[in-house]
Order: structure tokens, then C-alpha cells, then sequence
């Protein structure tokens, strides 16, 4: 039997202050023991921006390469207090894996941003079954 939640999206993870200038992985989501998890999209939320003029390159996967949900990807025009972006795995059909029991899956900052300040709020969508 399914509990309250489970088959069904949710938001799995909220995790703020994500630091987009600093180079380095934030875990996004621990998927559970004896479960599998499907992300189904990211949502980022700018929570502090001060003269932004190099957008971060960003990827989401799990160890090592970081990309098996989203290859690197350039987060421009993400500038200001309450812009918003939502990541989907891809625009055109990508085939995936679902993560397995125990993987962590982690939000990659391969290039960081030229900013005074640039921080956001990562909301974490999908199913685990």
C-alpha cells in the first residue's frame, strides 16, 4: 500500500541560501532507503542579487558527473530579487533513469557567477515510489 505522498508529485526538498557565486555541489535530495525517485522539475528562486554581470553554469545528477538530470546549463537573466526559473530535465525528449534508494542527488555549480550577491532557493519536485 502506497502512504500519503508516495506515487504522487510533491515537493520533495526546499534548501535555501544556495550561494551561485561559490563553485561546488548543494545536496538537492536523499533519496529514501527501499524507494526510487523520479525528479520531475527544480524551481529556483532568487532570494539575494547585487551586480550580477556573469550568469552561473548550473548541472543536476548525482556523483560523479553531476548531469544525469540536467546538463550544464547557463542560468541568464536570473539577476533580481523574485525571478524565478523552472528547470525540466530537458525541452526535447530525454530519456532517464530513475535515482535509485540512496543516491544523493546534488545541484552542481560548475562555473560560478561575477556578482556581489547571488543566491537562490532551490524547490525540489518529483515522485518516489
Amino acid at each position: 500500500m502506497a502512504y500519503i505522498g508516495e506515487n504522487e508529485k510533491q515537493r520533495l526538498a526546499l534548501i535555501t541560501g544556495i550561494d551561485l557565486k561559490v563553485v561546488g555541489q548543494t545536496i538537492l535530495y536523499n533519496v529514501p532507503a527501499g524507494k526510487n525517485c523520479i525528479i520531475s522539475d527544480v524551481v529556483l528562486h532568487v532570494t539575494g542579487a547585487s551586480a550580477v554581470t556573469v550568469a552561473p553554469i548550473i548541472r543536476i545528477g548525482k556523483v560523479s558527473a553531476y548531469n544525469e538530470w540536467l546538463i550544464l546549463t547557463t542560468l541568464t537573466g536570473l539577476d533580481d530579487v523574485d525571478k524565478f526559473v523552472r528547470l525540466a530535465s530537458a525541452s526535447t525528449l530525454t530519456i532517464h533513469k530513475a535515482f535509485a534508494a540512496n543516491d544523493q542527488i546534488k545541484f552542481d555549480v560548475q562555473t560560478g557567477a561575477t556578482a556581489t550577491t547571488l543566491t537562490v532557493t532551490a524547490h525540489v519536485f518529483g515522485y518516489t515510489y
